[in-house]
């Protein structure tokens, strides 16, 4: 019965492994891009999703930076800044019925959309409030970053959300 000898296996090994580390690379950032572009969507997704939910309910509506746990449960929203600003790990997207208070309580969350941890997402503000006419209180610009690339996502007055992939983004370098 053939067969194979212990010079042929390694040589089929180290081949195997070649191949292997030499696609490996463009697997990695293929994946990063991935990562990347799904934060992305989830972001503009809750932001349109909110505005929406604000025209329909006829009443504010924000979006905050949620503060997770480390069983990546909701625990509150994340209202002071760290270093660099607001530090988005998902976005909870709630509304308080008594329209004083608009600090998250719990209970008032219409949706939680936990973002992926390898890829960091900052922004100037938290909470995004947006208005019953679809507006913002303020413009707010969000700035994604994986391993391997940048994107920017905008928010204008109009409480619109613009994306931009790549260096030539507003916050990527």
């Amino acid at each position: 019965m053939p067969a194979f000898s212990l010079v042929e296996v390694l040589a089929v090994l180290a081949m195997v492994a070649l191949l292997l580390v030499s696609g490996l690379p463009p697997l990695l950032v293929q994946w990063d891009g991935a990562r990347l572009e799904a934060t992305l969507t989830g972001l503009s997704g809750s932001i349109l999703f909110a505005r929406g939910e604000a025209m329909r309910l006829r009443q504010i509506v924000q979006v905050c930076a949620a503060n997770i746990s480390r069983r990546r449960e909701l625990v509150t929203c994340r209202e002071r800044p760290g270093g660099g600003g607001f530090h988005w790990s998902g976005a909870v997207v709630y509304f308080n019925a008594d329209g004083e208070d608009m600090h998250y309580h719990g209970g008032s969350a219409l949706r939680l959309k936990l973002f992926d941890p390898a890829v960091t997402v900052l922004s100037d503000v938290s909470p995004l409030r947006l208005y019953p006419d679809g507006h913002v209180a303020r413009k707010a610009l969000f700035i994604l970053h994986s391993r391997y690339r940048c994107a920017s996502l905008s928010v204008d007055g109009n409480g619109r959300a613009t994306a931009c992939r790549g260096e030539r983004c507003t916050g990527c370098r």
